[in-house]
């Protein structure tokens, strides 16, 4: 385990939610995989992060792109 990103504590823990094909997002709002460039999955039924028990900082690469389904969504 590593130290939070954002204020170096060690209360960093990693978390795994399977949720069945069935992740829904306000942007695109139907179910599906979790997407990849959300830095909160892996294209697949998991939903997998690290967060700071201290700060609530989501580790991650921050600021994102713009998401595929944001691009989706524009068009």
């Amino acid at each position: 385990m590593s130290n939070c990103q954002r204020c170096e504590s060690e209360r960093v823990i990693f978390i795994s939610v399977k949720c069945a094909d069935s992740f829904w997002n306000n942007i695109t709002k139907k179910d599906g995989y979790v997407p990849t460039d959300m830095n909160i999955g892996y294209e697949s039924d998991y939903l997998e992060f690290e967060y700071c028990f201290d700060c609530g900082h989501i580790q991650g690469n921050w600021p994102l792109p713009q998401t595929q389904y944001e691009k989706e969504m524009s068009q």
